[in-house]
């Protein structure tokens, strides 16, 4: 609307659609995740992505599709998958807290999430940075070879995604039955368990990079399989940032998430243009896993600090 001579103008029911609904499904299944019926939050998510995929590929090779009828497939997947979630909604449809429960409620919301939001506005200063100098020192098609050899490994993301279904309200039930020690006792098992299954597809990914580039995307970024290792150190840091984070989380110190990607922010404006400048692609990966490396030491820190002013209040 502010900008007509882009020729969006068209977009604007069907990316509303697409956007209310996918939202609406994504608080629904989290919700799922929290009440206790992850099966009917994996058969949410089951029938909304396996009918996106179904619709979109089925219409795509029959009749064709443009950015207009894949928005409103996107939305229409995300309402069937919200409709199947309904059964699960009976049997503990959500109550609707009185005046001084939502009141209370609401200031918790603005404590734990106001840094949550600062956090939010602060990524796109971090790693997003780099691939932006990227693109402006290097080339737009050097940015191509890295997401190329970044989706080699992007299987990482469908972990992540499973453990963020889970973790933080697992993690939460451990330390209001278990106290910190069951906290960390559970944080550490999540540590080992997903931090091997990341370590073994980054190994599978980065030994045959060259063999996986070739068959997913052809002769056209052949020679960039020595980037895959790169991404897969950095996919390792990240994994060890979210147990940290979700430990914050249930302490409710989001504070110290918004610290990790301040900090790391500051190192993508510190490092990103002397490194690329001077080591192309290389100084580009490196840039990446610098900053991803501070967000995992202050997250850390962060963590660390919390369990102690705890303790000695406490005392």
């Amino acid at each position: 609307m502010l900008a007509p001579q882009w020729g969006l103008s068209s977009l604007l029911a069907p990316l509303a659609f697409a956007a209310g609904n996918s939202h609406l499904q994504e608080f629904w299944r989290r919700y799922l995740f929290v009440q206790n019926f992850p099966a009917s939050a994996l058969f949410n998510d089951f029938i909304t992505y396996g009918l996106r995929c179904a619709l979109l590929a089925g219409f795509g090779v029959a009749i064709g599709l443009n950015t207009n009828s894949a928005l409103w497939i996107i939305g229409a997947s995300c309402v069937a998958g919200f409709l199947t979630s309904v059964p699960a909604f009976a049997r503990r449809w959500p109550m609707v807290p009185g005046r001084a429960g939502l009141l209370s409620v609401a200031r918790e919301h603005w404590v734990f999430g106001k840094w949550l939001v600062a956090e939010i506005l602060v990524y796109w200063c971090s790693g997003q940075l780099v691939i932006y100098v990227s693109a402006q020192l290097i080339s737009v098609s050097a940015v191509g070879a890295m997401t190329a050899a970044q989706s080699i490994v992007a299987a990482t993301h469908v972990l992540l995604m499973a453990l963020e279904n889970f973790v933080p309200s697992r993690a939460a039930n451990m330390y209001v039955q278990h106290g910190e020690a069951g906290l960390i006792r559970y944080m550490r098992r999540v540590t080992l368990l997903g931090g091997a299954c990341v370590l073994g597809i980054v190994a599978v990914g980065s030994v045959w990079a060259e063999f996986w580039l070739q068959l997913f995307f052809g002769q056209a970024y052949r020679g960039n399989g020595w980037i895959v290792p790169w991404w897969g150190g950095f996919y390792l840091l990240s994994f060890l940032q979210r147990p940290f984070s979700v430990g914050l989380r249930v302490l409710g110190h989001t504070k110290g998430m918004f610290l990790a990607t301040a900090s790391s922010a500051v190192v993508a404006m510190t490092v990103s243009y002397p490194l690329i400048k001077n080591w192309g692609l290389h100084g580009s990966m490196l840039a990446l896993c610098l900053v991803q490396g501070t967000a995992v030491a202050v997250v850390a820190l962060s963590f660390r600090k919390t369990l102690r002013s705890r303790r000695t209040a406490a005392a």
